[in-house]
């Protein structure tokens, strides 16, 4: 397709807004807007008349509770991880030790020069294959290791080794120079990351009074790097503005004295509630169509959760009132905070609007989980990201978020096992447990007496990322028999350049080759279609169960599987 009808189909089928707003973005690029926008030095703690230093968040778990989650086995594992990370090696999505780069060679420029292609991106002159290889450590995903390391034992070493790393990075890569900075949802997850770890090492000997004000003044400037750009994060009607939005919640919690912490607090809950609300389908299946980005999402929420529910327990009952810090506006001078309620500070960001979708979203990922592995099928974009590593389970375990998610938000209790760790980190108990087997729905899968198999069909409200309708995936007794191979690599030479999208590669049905919708571009499909299935009663008594799919498409191309 030429340019001129690529962009009237992505209008018609994108809707004007979402076109729009990434028409918007382009052009601030082009026309230096962003360049200008974050150009300056932003307001940071070192700019107000008395240093401060990031709040605590969250209610953490006791050092008793963890050990007897991990077992000696869990504990061994944990530290063995934590001591790679101290010699500078960390796993970058779950695979083998990788040295720990956290500085980009040569010197730096605005991050827009990077994100407009002006400077290639480069190391040792040689083309970056793939940013995420670049980005994946900057994401600090690895200090949750170090930062449990420490809950358990207590090791000086853990912390100092933190903000090592942490002064290595800050040195490195000043505000919004580099490429670490192109994007607001790597500067909101490393946000998130900075502000966690300051809670865990705060009483450590290394967490320095010098160390935590520069920790506070780095959340302050990630903070102030993110809301220019929200407008790419809304026009991608993705995880990008979950995430966003978030570390700016994220940051106005944890920055109650900084003059913009009321509004970036206003900031992450209006787009958290819009995001959760439009992202999520009546049926609980995210926007992205893809299971690993449903977990990405449902671990967001458990962040929100556990941010907004903080001291809830001990408060329970009481009629306390919250006054927030004394905060400086920079003509004003000292602002008093405002009284509120606690239960009504605590509990805003959680509105009910949303609540519902991301109780049907846990339903969903409970639905689709392999009861033996803890895994899923591999739908749709799969890239590795894991955003909050708080498990010694791999990454291919979906039980330590489902099974979080499903306490926090369902009042469910599963089966216990070592992937409930998680759940401690993020204060993720049923309040009113009920005991629950894993879910089974007869409309959705289908189960043999050791097996099962999953057949897609998907009626889409937004653009999918892969052609996978009618993707048939197979299982027997905990392993991927027949299995979707997920992404792998967005950006690298063919063919993986994301060409794992196509119904080529998917256990489905396709007419002389043909893929099942239009492919536009590296992440954009149109023309897509929905398809539906039935199940049916079997007149065949070795069958058991069966189900039929079928969409409507140029050919029409049916199909069935039985079990």
């Amino acid at each position: 397709m030429n340019r001129l009808v690529i962009a009237l189909k992505a209008l018609r089928q994108l809707g004007l807004q979402q076109v729009g707003l990434y028409a918007l973005y382009k052009f601030g690029l082009a026309a230096g807007h962003y360049q200008r926008a974050t150009a300056g030095r932003p307001l940071t703690i070192n700019h107000l008349p008395s240093p401060i230093v990031c709040h605590p968040l969250f209610d953490l778990p006791a050092r008793a509770d963890l050990l007897a989650v991990l077992g000696s086995d869990g504990k061994t594992a944990l530290l063995a991880e934590a001591d790679e990370i101290i010699a500078g090696k960390v796993r970058l999505f779950g695979a083998d030790p990788a040295p720990l780069q956290l500085a980009v060679p040569g010197k730096l420029t605005h991050w827009t020069a990077y994100e407009t292609g002006r400077i290639p991106l480069t190391i040792n002159h040689l083309p970056i294959p793939d940013i995420k290889f670049v980005w994946e450590p900057a994401r600090f995903g690895w200090a949750f290791t170090l930062g449990r390391a420490f809950r358990v034992t207590g090791g000086e070493k853990y912390a100092e080794a933190f903000w090592k790393y942490f002064e290595t990075f800050t040195d490195a890569n000043p505000p919004c120079l580099g490429p670490h900075w192109m994007s607001g949802q790597e500067v909101a997850l490393r946000l998130m990351a900075f502000a966690w770890a300051g809670q865990v090492f705060d009483a450590a000997p290394a967490s320095t009074p010098e160390r935590k004000r520069r920790l506070a003044d780095s959340v302050a400037a990630h903070a102030a790097r993110i809301p220019p750009t929200l407008i790419y994060a809304r026009s991608q009607h993705n995880n990008h503005l979950l995430a966003e939005s978030a570390g700016l919640l994220t940051a106005g919690l944890a920055l109650p004295e900084h003059p913009e912490s009321a509004r970036w607090q206003r900031l992450g809950q209006m787009w958290l509630d819009h995001g959760f609300r439009s992202q999520i389908d009546a049926y609980g299946e995210y926007a992205q169509r893809s299971a690993n980005y449903h977990r990405l999402m449902l671990q967001v929420a458990l962040w929100v959760r556990a941010l907004t529910t903080k001291g809830t327990k001990e408060h329970k009952g009481k009629n306390q009132v919250y006054r927030s810090p004394t905060t400086y506006h920079p003509r004003r001078g000292p602002v008093v905070g405002a009284v509120q309620s606690l239960e009504t500070l605590d509990s805003a960001p959680l509105s009910p609007s949303y609540m519902k979708k991301i109780s049907a979203a846990t339903h969903w990922l409970l639905s689709l989980m392999d009861s033996e592995s803890g895994r899923t099928p591999n739908l749709g974009a799969n890239d590795g990201a894991y955003i909050f590593p708080l498990t010694i389970c791999p990454f291919s375990d979906y039980r330590p978020v489902a099974h979080a998610a499903a306490r926090a938000f369902l009042d469910y209790e599963l089966p216990r096992g070592p992937w409930d760790e998680m759940a401690l980190w993020f204060g993720a108990q049923a309040r009113t447990p009920r005991t629950l087997a894993l879910p089974r729905y007869p409309g959705d899968q289908i189960y043999g007496k050791d097996s099962w198999a999953y057949l897609r069909t998907a009626q889409f409200t937004s653009r999918p990322s892969h052609a996978d309708q009618l993707h048939l995936d197979l299982w027997w007794r905990g392993l991927n028999i027949a299995q979707d191979a997920g992404a792998y690599l967005y950006n690298a030479p063919a063919p993986w350049d994301n060409s794992l999208t196509t119904a080529l590669v998917h256990n489905t049905v396709t007419v002389n080759g043909r893929d099942q919708f239009a492919r536009a571009g590296r992440f954009l499909y149109l023309d897509w279609f929905d398809a539906y299935r039935t199940s049916e009663i079997a007149a065949d008594p070795q069958i058991l169960q069966q189900v039929s799919g079928r969409y409507r498409a140029c050919p029409p191309s049916p199909t069935a599987a039985g079990g």
